[in-house]
């Protein structure tokens, strides 16, 4: 090569090899999030057998004391649940359908994932106070830039520990300037901003210029991949906003994620507060026959039982297949069905799909321990009526009978109608 290219010159081989390591470690970091992916389904099914038999033993408790246990004993279900469903949204490859996110929320959740893997010498701070605007920015990539900053802030932190501190606050850019980073424009407006500092060595001046770039990275081989400030940056950037840092040897380093304000209103919220309380169901009130499709029996058990303690008929099926030739055989009318999604021999997709091309527009409540789109099923349904609603395990009891209660309603409207 010219003399001016040699330092920039490097050996076919030694690009190729190092091609090829970046190839594995992508395949590596493909293959954690299929496993968390898994891992998570899998725990969620547990989950859903436990909060289901501490529900129905909760409703026919009479004792002090074994009621402070059992609630204790929900207490750590819900925590588990949340916690799993973290690692789950963490592990998808597809964005959120809305580009709004709660900050605050990101910032919990990320402080949820951390406190099970942080040494206890370090201290974790994250602010708790709300923000009035959401940022325009997709919750599921922003958790995952912010739980990337954290991470390399624990690694900087000496053996004896130190200090992580999330916090978020708003700001309004006055003028329009270049971002020395991206070569973008700084526009005008509002912004939601995310700060993660640490007490940690610190980034030298002579890697400042570098940080962002792919494959770039300082951690010992096998440690790092050098993608996770590059992912954050395009991440970042592509919401519209920039990233800024500060550092000083020996102190720590603070990263500032600049996000535009979303302007949209939020989506409806939930209706959690509204939903009753376990206590208050009432046994036998309910009406109507529902069937229950599930390849896990235990989880197919809890949802039986709780809905035979609510009234309803019940029947079962271990798998589509069978749930189909239940429908074809029985001369019951059906109200409302439940259903799994990943199954053997017939998943819960071509279940349902199968179901609407044979006309049947039975209410369905779809069921499952991954995070599934709502839109995703209106599709499968090929334009046929017929409501539909999405509840991920582990579901509480107030939340089961809820669903179960609207879907047996919007049923038996869209007859009367």
């Amino acid at each position: 090569p010219p003399p001016c290219h040699r330092t920039a010159y490097r050996h076919p081989d030694r690009r190729s090899a190092r091609a090829e390591e970046q190839l594995r470690q992508s395949y590596k970091m493909d293959a954690v999030g299929q496993l968390t992916g898994g891992i998570a389904h899998d725990f969620n099914n547990l989950l859903t057998a436990i909060r289901g038999n501490l529900a129905l033993v909760d409703l026919e408790a009479d004792n002090t004391k074994k009621q402070d246990k059992l609630n204790g004993a929900t207490q750590a279900a819900t925590r588990a649940t949340d916690l799993v469903n973290r690692l789950l949204s963490f592990s998808r490859k597809q964005p959120g359908a809305k580009a709004s996110a709660d900050i605050c929320q990101v910032i919990a959740d990320v402080r949820t994932i951390l406190r099970a893997s942080l040494d206890p010498k370090v201290e974790l701070k994250a602010n708790s106070e709300r923000l009035e605007w959401r940022a325009a920015v997709d919750p599921v990539h922003i958790e995952q830039v912010v739980l990337n900053l954290c991470i390399n802030a624990r690694d900087a932190l000496p053996p004896t520990g130190g200090r992580i501190e999330i916090t978020a606050e708003t700001m309004q850019q006055k003028q329009q300037a270049e971002d020395p980073l991206s070569h973008r424009m700084r526009l005008p407006g509002d912004y939601v901003v995310i700060r993660v500092k640490d007490t940690g060595h610190g980034i030298p001046d002579e890697l400042r210029s570098r940080i962002f770039e792919a494959f770039f990275t300082t951690k010992e081989a096998g440690k790092g991949t050098g993608l996770g400030l590059a992912m954050a940056h395009s991440i970042v950037s592509e919401a519209g906003g920039w990233m800024e840092f500060d550092s000083a040897l020996g102190q720590g380093t603070e990263f500032r994620l600049y996000l535009p304000r979303c302007t949209r209103a939020p989506a409806g919220a939930s209706t959690a507060a509204t939903r009753p309380s376990t206590t208050s169901l009432k046994a036998g009130s309910a009406e109507g026959c529902i069937l229950i499709v599930d390849d896990e029996a235990s989880v197919r058990s809890i949802a039986v039982h709780m809905l035979k303690y609510l009234g309803y008929r019940v029947m079962e099926a271990g798998d589509g297949e069978e749930a189909l030739e239940v429908i074809r055989q029985t001369t019951t009318p059906i109200d409302a069905i439940m259903m799994d999604v990943y199954m053997p021999k017939l998943s819960g997709r071509d279940t349902f799909k199968a179901l609407r091309q044979s006309g049947c527009e039975t209410p369905v409540i779809v069921c499952s321990g991954f995070s599934v789109e709502q839109d995703e099923f209106a599709n499968l349904s090929g334009g046929r009526n017929g409501p539909i609603e999405v509840i991920q395990k582990p579901y509480s009891m107030d939340r089961l009978a809820t669903a179960i209660a609207r879907a047996v309603e919007s049923g038996h409207s869209a007859l009367v109608a």
